[in-house]
């Protein structure tokens, strides 16, 4: 997903679209309220624009190809998106952004997917908030499916594109090969405590993803519920290439939340670690390098992510992904003490006596998977939770036994109990992560001299 756009100025809302302004006028009755979500689809007989409001009522606008065309160069130019992308590409499922947009008097933020066919222009488009608050979710029919040939198509078709049979709701279903929205839902990539994520497609456009839904058995907790949104909302603040992007978030008809993400290809430093057992040092510090660096993206935004360990650290071509912002915080008036969410064995001693944490935490719990794959094992653990708090809380870490002090020394000044006496920023730890590279660097350059 690409980064923030600047505020979209509109004119004066306009109730009736004309071609020559279809696109201010869509983004309008988006950022008014009139609409909330918006797609562009082509069928034979030419491009139509589909408005869903959030009472479930749908408007149909026929649009000529000249029309398509400036509407989807307009949003385009705006969001700073490839136009012609082509579906099923690689390019067209990065082809998303968020903008800002205003008419004057109120100000929406807008999610934009565009992508292209042979013979016309797909268009998604979403209102996220509306003057910072959410808009009602859509539970209208998103699909419909073909009878005959079970092909996918959009809500306002008529007959199956393919075949011309008739075509029938898509009946919303949290399973493998089910579908939420217009997604149709994969195999299953991961589970945890609170949810399940599914790796998914785009049915319209062939754009891939993976989507978090909160288990059955919660699904009526509000708790659960607002926690669960609020790692979506935590994680779709960030704009980092090391954090997982969220694209979109919403409520199914049982009322259990979920969001579309980012589809990582790569595997997790837990995995990696029970292939390897132990990383050497100058991989290691690459890493924790990558891992500082997105958590200082996160930290400057106002977020702490409060349960960084190896499975929610993913190992990419181009550096790491952190995943996973369930138990985040996004600035101290919003968090409570009282509420300690996290993993015991990377819980900083602060978070342990239920004080409350900032990104000084998150450096302590990097620390913690800096000595993990550095020895294979976890510096402090026990038979149950408390006993681990207790640990962190009061014990020194077993030596590393690692013959290079630079390393050791970024390690034990991480894991320093007091928040005072560890790195106080991620860019102080980047710093000594860099002194200690460039010195293995010529450590193992040394070897090949004579």
């Amino acid at each position: 997903m690409n980064a923030d756009r600047t505020t979209v100025p509109l004119r004066p809302q306009r109730r009736e679209i004309a071609p020559a302004v279809v696109a201010d006028a869509l983004l309008s009755a988006l950022v008014s309220g009139e609409a909330v979500t918006a797609s562009l689809r082509y069928d034979d007989g030419g491009h139509t624009l589909e408005l869903r409001h959030s009472d479930g009522s749908v408007d149909l606008l026929e649009l000529d190809d000249d029309s398509a065309a400036a509407l989807t160069v307009r949003l385009a130019v705006a969001a700073a998106l490839n136009p012609v992308a082509e579906v099923g590409t690689e390019k067209a499922t990065a082809n998303v952004a968020r903008i800002f947009v205003t008419d004057g008097r109120h100000r929406a933020e807008v999610l934009v997917a565009i992508a292209a066919t042979s013979r016309g222009f797909c268009v998604d488009l979403r209102a996220l908030t509306v003057d910072g608050r959410e808009p009602a979710f859509v539970r209208s029919v998103a699909l419909k499916r073909c009878v005959q040939c079970g092909a996918y198509a959009a809500a306002h078709e008529d007959v199956c594109p393919r075949d011309g049979a008739a075509l029938e709701p898509a009946t919303e279903d949290a399973r493998v090969g089910g579908t939420i929205g217009t997604w149709v839902l994969g195999p299953i990539l991961g589970e945890g405590g609170m949810g399940v994520v599914f790796s998914a497609h785009h049915a319209l456009l062939g754009r891939k993803a993976a989507i978090k839904v909160v288990r059955r058995s919660l699904g009526q907790s509000r708790a659960i519920t607002d926690r669960f949104l609020f790692e979506a909302r935590a994680a779709s603040r960030l704009r980092h290439p090391g954090v997982v992007e969220v694209y979109d978030y919403g409520v199914l008809g049982d009322s259990r939340p979920y969001f579309v993400m980012e589809l990582i290809e790569g595997r997790s430093l837990a995995a990696e670690l029970g292939a390897v057992s132990v990383i050497e040092p100058f991989r290691a510090l690459r890493i924790a390098r990558d891992v500082a660096t997105a958590l200082g993206a996160a930290h400057r935004a106002g977020v702490v992510h409060h349960d960084l360990k190896p499975s929610n650290i993913m190992l990419v071509p181009d550096g790491v992904k952190l995943v996973d912002f369930g138990a985040a915080a996004i600035g101290e008036a919003e968090e409570s003490p009282k509420v300690l969410y996290g993993t015991p064995r990377y819980t900083s001693p602060e978070r342990a006596r239920g004080e409350r944490g900032d990104g000084r935490s998150d450096i302590y719990a990097l620390g913690i998977v800096l000595y993990e794959i550095l020895s294979g094992v976890a510096p402090f653990d026990g038979p149950t939770a408390e006993d681990i708090f207790v640990a962190q809380i009061v014990d020194e870490p077993p030596p590393l036994a690692i013959d290079t002090p630079a390393v050791v020394r970024i390690v034990q000044r991480a894991l320093a109990k007091s928040p005072a006496e560890r790195y106080q920023d991620a860019d102080e730890l980047i710093g000594d992560i860099d002194r200690a590279l460039a010195v293995l660097e010529r450590s193992e350059f040394a070897k090949w001299l004579p």
